[in-house]
Protein backbone atom coordinates (compact mmCIF):
# COMPACT_ATOMS: atom_id res chain seq x y z
CA UNK A 1 0.00 0.00 0.00
CA UNK A 2 1.52 3.29 -1.37
CA UNK A 3 0.66 7.33 1.20
CA UNK A 4 1.03 10.43 -0.34
CA UNK A 5 2.47 12.32 3.20
CA UNK A 6 0.98 16.01 2.87
CA UNK A 7 3.31 18.97 4.14
CA UNK A 8 1.86 22.23 4.65
CA UNK A 9 4.26 24.82 2.76
CA UNK A 10 3.48 28.79 2.36
CA UNK A 11 4.30 30.48 -0.47
CA UNK A 12 4.00 34.29 -0.39
CA UNK A 13 3.04 36.11 -3.49
CA UNK A 14 3.38 39.63 -4.15
CA UNK A 15 0.72 42.54 -4.17
CA UNK A 16 -2.05 42.93 -1.23
CA UNK A 17 0.31 40.48 0.95
CA UNK A 18 -1.65 37.14 -0.69
CA UNK A 19 -0.46 33.80 1.07
CA UNK A 20 -0.73 30.58 -0.88
CA UNK A 21 -0.73 27.60 0.97
CA UNK A 22 -0.08 24.06 -1.11
CA UNK A 23 0.68 20.49 0.45
CA UNK A 24 3.69 20.22 -1.73
CA UNK A 25 5.91 23.21 -1.92
CA UNK A 26 5.45 24.89 -5.00
CA UNK A 27 3.98 22.04 -6.76
CA UNK A 28 0.87 20.66 -8.00
CA UNK A 29 0.16 16.69 -8.83
CA UNK A 30 -1.41 15.71 -12.48
CA UNK A 31 -4.23 13.60 -12.39
CA UNK A 32 -5.38 14.32 -8.66
CA UNK A 33 -7.35 17.66 -7.03
CA UNK A 34 -4.70 19.74 -5.49
CA UNK A 35 -5.83 21.72 -2.25
CA UNK A 36 -5.11 24.95 -1.85
CA UNK A 37 -5.39 28.00 0.60
CA UNK A 38 -5.71 31.30 -0.76
CA UNK A 39 -5.51 34.01 2.45
CA UNK A 40 -5.65 38.15 0.70
CA UNK A 41 -5.09 41.28 3.32
CA UNK A 42 -7.90 43.24 3.56
CA UNK A 43 -10.48 40.45 1.41
CA UNK A 44 -12.84 38.65 3.04
CA UNK A 45 -12.65 35.17 2.27
CA UNK A 46 -15.70 34.64 -0.20
CA UNK A 47 -14.40 38.34 -1.92
CA UNK A 48 -11.94 36.78 -4.40
CA UNK A 49 -11.81 34.20 -6.84
CA UNK A 50 -9.27 31.67 -8.55
CA UNK A 51 -8.32 31.29 -12.03
CA UNK A 52 -6.38 28.81 -13.24
CA UNK A 53 -5.10 28.51 -17.30
CA UNK A 54 -4.32 24.59 -16.84
CA UNK A 55 -7.45 22.78 -15.47
CA UNK A 56 -9.99 23.70 -13.18
CA UNK A 57 -10.63 25.17 -10.08
CA UNK A 58 -13.09 24.28 -7.22
CA UNK A 59 -14.14 26.69 -4.48
CA UNK A 60 -13.84 24.23 -1.54
CA UNK A 61 -15.23 26.70 1.80
CA UNK A 62 -13.82 29.65 2.01
CA UNK A 63 -10.80 30.02 0.97
CA UNK A 64 -9.86 26.39 0.57
CA UNK A 65 -9.90 25.69 -3.31
CA UNK A 66 -9.37 22.71 -5.32
CA UNK A 67 -6.93 22.45 -8.73
CA UNK A 68 -7.27 19.93 -10.74
CA UNK A 69 -4.44 20.28 -13.68
CA UNK A 70 -5.27 18.98 -17.13
CA UNK A 71 -1.69 18.29 -18.03
CA UNK A 72 1.97 18.82 -16.52
CA UNK A 73 4.40 21.43 -17.11
CA UNK A 74 3.06 24.95 -15.80
CA UNK A 75 -0.02 26.27 -13.95
CA UNK A 76 -0.74 29.82 -13.69
CA UNK A 77 -3.15 31.08 -10.94
CA UNK A 78 -4.63 34.25 -10.83
CA UNK A 79 -6.41 36.10 -8.11
CA UNK A 80 -9.24 37.97 -8.80
CA UNK A 81 -11.33 40.36 -6.32
CA UNK A 82 -15.20 41.28 -6.75
CA UNK A 83 -15.08 43.24 -9.90
CA UNK A 84 -13.07 41.02 -11.81
CA UNK A 85 -9.98 42.98 -10.94
CA UNK A 86 -6.56 40.96 -11.00
CA UNK A 87 -5.33 41.35 -8.23
CA UNK A 88 -1.82 38.74 -8.39
CA UNK A 89 -0.70 35.68 -10.45
CA UNK A 90 1.77 33.01 -9.59
CA UNK A 91 2.98 30.65 -11.88
CA UNK A 92 3.59 26.99 -10.54
CA UNK A 93 4.95 23.71 -11.61
CA UNK A 94 2.40 20.73 -12.43
CA UNK A 95 4.50 17.20 -11.90
CA UNK A 96 3.24 13.52 -12.97
CA UNK A 97 3.07 11.34 -9.88
CA UNK A 98 3.37 8.16 -12.21
CA UNK A 99 7.08 8.81 -12.80
CA UNK A 100 10.12 9.74 -10.30
CA UNK A 101 13.68 9.49 -10.97
CA UNK A 102 15.77 7.76 -8.62
CA UNK A 103 19.74 7.57 -8.23
CA UNK A 104 21.79 4.91 -10.02
CA UNK A 105 24.10 3.59 -7.82
CA UNK A 106 27.63 1.63 -8.33
CA UNK A 107 28.38 -0.99 -5.88
CA UNK A 108 32.23 -1.79 -7.26
CA UNK A 109 33.67 1.09 -5.11
CA UNK A 110 33.15 -0.10 -1.81
CA UNK A 111 35.46 2.63 -0.04
CA UNK A 112 33.19 5.42 -1.04
CA UNK A 113 30.09 6.30 0.46
CA UNK A 114 27.04 5.51 -1.21
CA UNK A 115 25.55 9.07 -2.57
CA UNK A 116 29.45 8.92 -4.27
CA UNK A 117 29.02 6.40 -6.41
CA UNK A 118 26.35 7.40 -8.43
CA UNK A 119 26.53 7.10 -11.86
CA UNK A 120 23.68 8.67 -13.04
CA UNK A 121 19.70 9.38 -12.57
CA UNK A 122 16.81 6.83 -14.10
CA UNK A 123 13.28 6.88 -14.18
CA UNK A 124 10.65 4.67 -12.51
CA UNK A 125 7.47 4.08 -13.73
CA UNK A 126 4.69 3.09 -11.27
CA UNK A 127 1.74 2.53 -13.54
CA UNK A 128 1.27 -1.01 -14.80
CA UNK A 129 -0.03 0.02 -18.50
CA UNK A 130 2.86 2.70 -19.18
CA UNK A 131 6.22 1.99 -21.03
CA UNK A 132 9.09 4.41 -21.26
CA UNK A 133 11.32 5.09 -24.30
CA UNK A 134 14.31 3.15 -24.50
CA UNK A 135 15.95 5.86 -24.40
CA UNK A 136 14.04 9.20 -23.23
CA UNK A 137 15.57 12.93 -23.26
CA UNK A 138 16.39 13.32 -19.71
CA UNK A 139 17.62 17.04 -18.47
CA UNK A 140 18.61 18.26 -15.07
CA UNK A 141 20.91 20.20 -13.14
CA UNK A 142 23.10 19.42 -10.54
CA UNK A 143 23.51 21.54 -7.30
CA UNK A 144 26.69 20.85 -4.36
CA UNK A 145 25.94 22.89 -1.75
CA UNK A 146 28.73 23.41 1.19
CA UNK A 147 27.37 25.20 3.95
CA UNK A 148 25.81 28.55 2.41
CA UNK A 149 28.02 28.13 -0.70
CA UNK A 150 27.60 26.33 -4.04
CA UNK A 151 30.51 24.45 -4.91
CA UNK A 152 29.30 23.34 -8.21
CA UNK A 153 26.61 23.77 -10.48
CA UNK A 154 26.02 21.57 -13.83
CA UNK A 155 22.95 21.73 -16.44
CA UNK A 156 23.45 17.50 -17.73
CA UNK A 157 21.68 16.45 -20.58
CA UNK A 158 22.24 12.26 -19.76
CA UNK A 159 20.78 9.57 -17.80
CA UNK A 160 24.79 9.07 -16.94
CA UNK A 161 26.56 11.54 -15.07
CA UNK A 162 29.70 12.54 -16.90
CA UNK A 163 33.13 12.24 -15.27
CA UNK A 164 33.32 15.60 -14.36
CA UNK A 165 29.91 15.13 -12.22
CA UNK A 166 31.46 11.90 -10.74
CA UNK A 167 34.63 13.79 -9.78
CA UNK A 168 33.12 16.36 -8.03
CA UNK A 169 31.11 13.70 -6.04
CA UNK A 170 33.73 11.68 -4.76
CA UNK A 171 35.51 15.14 -3.54
CA UNK A 172 32.46 15.14 -1.78
CA UNK A 173 32.91 15.74 2.32
CA UNK A 174 30.61 14.71 4.59
CA UNK A 175 27.83 16.95 5.30
CA UNK A 176 27.38 18.63 1.58
CA UNK A 177 24.38 18.83 0.09
CA UNK A 178 23.65 17.44 -3.37
CA UNK A 179 20.47 18.34 -5.83
CA UNK A 180 19.04 17.53 -8.38
CA UNK A 181 16.63 19.63 -9.84
CA UNK A 182 14.54 20.91 -12.96
CA UNK A 183 14.47 17.28 -13.90
CA UNK A 184 12.73 16.86 -16.84
CA UNK A 185 12.43 13.79 -19.35
CA UNK A 186 10.61 13.63 -22.96
CA UNK A 187 7.30 10.98 -23.30
CA UNK A 188 6.93 8.84 -26.43
CA UNK A 189 5.15 11.55 -27.59
CA UNK A 190 7.54 13.99 -27.03
CA UNK A 191 5.41 15.54 -24.01
CA UNK A 192 7.98 17.19 -21.48
CA UNK A 193 7.14 15.88 -18.32
CA UNK A 194 8.78 17.40 -15.43
CA UNK A 195 9.64 15.46 -12.24
CA UNK A 196 10.08 16.04 -8.72
CA UNK A 197 13.45 17.33 -6.98
CA UNK A 198 15.60 15.02 -5.46
CA UNK A 199 17.96 16.08 -2.66
CA UNK A 200 20.85 13.96 -0.64
CA UNK A 201 22.72 14.91 2.25
CA UNK A 202 26.21 13.23 2.15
Amino acid sequence: MKYLILILFSTVVTAQNITIETYVNNFFYWGISNPITVSVDGYDHNSFQLKTDNGSVERIEGNNFSISPKKTGNLKISVYDESNTKIAEKTMHVLDLRFKAILRMSYDEKDNPILKRSRGIKIVVDHPTITLSINPTIKYQILILRGESIIFDIYHESSLFNDEIKKKLLNCQSGDILIIRDITMSSKNDEEIRLSDLSFKI
